[in-house]
């Protein structure tokens, strides 16, 4: 039935009343049992000032052939107003301070090249260090980039002062914009 739990992974410890508690755990729930689709969802409980609360959401629906994955992070906070989802990419080798040009994160988006489900990147974003972070210091620019044949290009970066760069990387005005079209 809809609902139905299939299974539960839980991480359990003593709370400070020496009383066993469950800090996190991944659900999977049914969420549509038909003849033609099989949906699932899991949730990743997490434990937030003593209440469990779902922390993330993967869902995925099967329909014949067709498969589809939804990345969902919803905010259970009680002012929504103030605090929406959040998605961390985060770097941090252990050794040193995050340095200029250091990659922060990276969304690809991608599509299968032939029947075996070979994939390539379309496109991206991706963030990178404008100088080596400390202090107050965490100066990063957005680097958009596309696909054309089989060569990624960078097409737009918006830099760490706020100026928007299309066709080149290096603008000297709020919007610099290069090239023939």
């Amino acid at each position: 039935d809809d609902g139905d739990k299939i299974g539960t992974i839980s991480w359990h410890a003593l709370d400070d009343g020496n009383n066993e508690e469950v800090y996190a755990s991944i659900q999977v729930l049914n969420t549509d049992e038909t003849h033609t689709t099989e949906d699932a969802s899991m949730l990743f409980n997490v434990m937030t000032a003593g209440t469990s609360k779902a922390a993330l959401s993967i869902e995925a629906t099967i329909d014949q052939s067709t498969f589809t994955t939804d990345l969902a992070v919803e905010n259970k906070a009680t002012s929504s107003s103030s605090e929406g989802g959040k998605l961390r990419l985060m770097t941090n080798d252990g050794a040193d301070a995050t340095a200029s040009g250091h990659q922060l994160g990276k969304i690809t988006f991608e599509g299968a090249r032939d029947t075996s489900n070979n994939m390539m990147v379309g496109a991206q974003i991706e963030a990178f260090a404008d100088a080596t972070f400390g202090g107050s210091e965490r100066g990063s620019d957005l680097v958009f980039s596309t696909a054309d044949a089989n060569t990624m290009t960078e097409g737009m970066r918006l830099v760490a002062e706020g100026r928007l760069a299309i066709g080149n990387t290096a603008p000297d005005a709020l919007v610099h914009a290069t090239g023939a079209s």
